[in-house]
């Protein structure tokens, strides 16, 4: 019957060869006290620059890490694991109570599985898995096995993951906290508000004429002004490039796109050097919720948003 299937599925799994963190505790199992963790120094081990591009261009886009700055990512592509499988080795045993890292596919497939539902989900290079495992301490919710002979998996462990967030947090705090304070329409957010938006940034730096927003994409990114000035250049009626306003420290863009939910409606571009910090559209419905009608009030009432105001209301006359 179904508990002999269920029992057989099992046994199964136990015959596979097992691999990875299962027999490599030194690298998943190690538990860091939350004393030591400002002085914690992840571990580097070595990469090909393929490999390290690949998993920063698969991280900046995951939302456990795309708030981090370039080199604080780095140092968690640093401490990441490679670990190679042939077809049916076992990278994580369903259960398993030590089960604390997250799995970044390289090459090749790996498999999910459970013994109470059998087969699960197969994800390929670019794909990721366990992320719940980073966040909190639980056994193995599934059992993960290669697809394919050749499969490469990178691995992060959660002490490593926990150290490096806790210290881009402090880093971040210290950076943006008094920043922050001397915005105008952040004014009414408490401290502690101030200091979740905080985490939520990552610096950016963009040279004269190069874009941070582009016309007719999606919005990705709100940012605000750190340094220097940008400027907004719309669309009129015909489709013809219009110089609108400009933004300067203290002042954001891409907010509407988030709050309105539509593309992008102006290219808005570096004038001189600028720096900004920014946050993807998930931290911005997190953090900013204090000021989310002071934004849309801002919109409604102010000169400079004139541009906008007509244009959507032509998407919404189009709509």
């Amino acid at each position: 019957g179904e508990l002999t299937k269920v029992v057989s599925f099992a046994s199964s799994l136990r015959e596979r060869p097992v691999k990875g963190p299962l027999r490599r505790p030194t690298v998943c199992a190690e538990r860091i006290s939350e004393e030591n963790m400002d002085s914690y120094v992840a571990p580097v081990r070595p990469k090909s620059g393929a490999e390290a591009d690949f998993l920063m261009e698969v991280l900046e886009k995951q939302h456990l890490f795309d708030h981090l700055d370039d080199y604080e990512l780095e140092a968690v592509v640093g401490a990441m694991q490679k670990d190679e499988f042939d077809e049916e080795e076992i990278v994580l045993f369903e259960g398993s109570e030590d089960a604390d890292c997250f799995y970044v596919v390289y090459a090749g497939a790996v498999a999910t599985s459970s013994a109470a539902k059998g087969d699960l989900k197969t994800y390929g290079p670019t794909e990721y898995l366990c992320e719940i495992l980073l966040l909190y301490p639980q056994a193995a919710p599934e059992s993960v096995r290669a697809a394919a002979d050749g499969t490469v998996v990178f691995s992060l462990q959660r002490q490593a993951y926990k150290a490096l967030i806790t210290k881009a947090s402090k880093a971040k705090r210290e950076k943006y906290e008094g920043f922050l304070q001397k915005i105008p329409f952040l004014q009414n957010m408490t401290k502690a508000q101030l200091l979740t938006l905080a985490d939520a940034l990552k610096s950016s730096t963009y040279e004269p004429g190069q874009a941070l927003i582009s016309y007719g994409e999606e919005g990705d990114w709100l940012h605000i002004v750190v340094e220097g000035t940008v400027n907004v250049i719309g669309r009129d009626a015909e489709g013809v490039p219009v110089e609108v306003c400009s933004f300067t420290v203290g002042d954001c863009v891409g907010e509407l796109e988030f709050i309105n939910e539509h593309k992008c409606v102006a290219d808005v571009v570096a004038k001189d050097r600028v720096r900004t910090a920014k946050m993807r559209r998930n931290h911005f419905e997190l953090c900013m919720g204090p000021v989310l009608d002071i934004l849309k009030k801002n919109a409604e009432s102010l000169q400079v948003y004139d541009y906008y105001r007509k244009t959507l209301a032509r998407i919404k006359d189009a709509a």
